[in-house]
């Protein structure tokens, strides 16, 4: 951590009290008047960014303006993840058709070992696959983590 920015949080608590202590001697001292000076400063300040690399579609705040905790940031363009979202759900229909006939015959005894323990395998590399895209599907959009307001944005769409 900086000296700067240790210096600002050791600040930001005390900052606090000394507006309230301020107010409360103007309050007891009505002739100084009703009027009192501060600084605000915000407790946090998150520069975001994104885990992907996309084209942005949109960004829908613009510089000060506000947003609750939840709300979308920014937007990227994932139809590649999609389309291999699709290939893999695909591939995964196909691995748990194999599992299931694989397991049939070994009911059966008429399949070996080795083919039932290789679909098996197969249907959790599917379903580890699709959940890695799911995972990247999430990505695709940026969500606020608390309530703020936007200080500088150096992204637009389309970029």
């Amino acid at each position: 951590m900086s000296e700067r920015s240790s210096r600002c949080r050791s600040w930001s608590a005390p900052v606090g009290r000394l507006v309230v202590v301020v107010a409360a001697v103007i309050a007891a001292f009505p002739a100084l008047g009703n009027e009192a000076r501060g600084v605000v400063r915000a407790d946090s300040r998150s520069v975001l960014s994104s885990e992907i690399a996309g084209r942005v579609l949109s960004v829908p705040f613009r510089t000060g303006e506000s947003f609750d905790e939840g709300d979308v940031l920014v937007r990227f363009d994932c139809r590649l993840y999609e389309r291999q979202q699709d290939k893999v759900e695909a591939q995964q229909d196909a691995a748990r058709a194999r599992l299931a006939s694989a397991e049939r015959l070994a009911e059966l005894q008429s399949g070996s070992l080795l083919d039932l323990a290789l679909a098996q395998a197969e249907a959790r590399q599917a379903e580890a696959d699709s959940a890695l895209l799911r995972l990247n599907l999430e990505r695709c959009v940026l969500r606020a983590p608390y309530a703020g307001r936007v200080v500088q944005r150096v992204i637009n769409a389309h970029e």
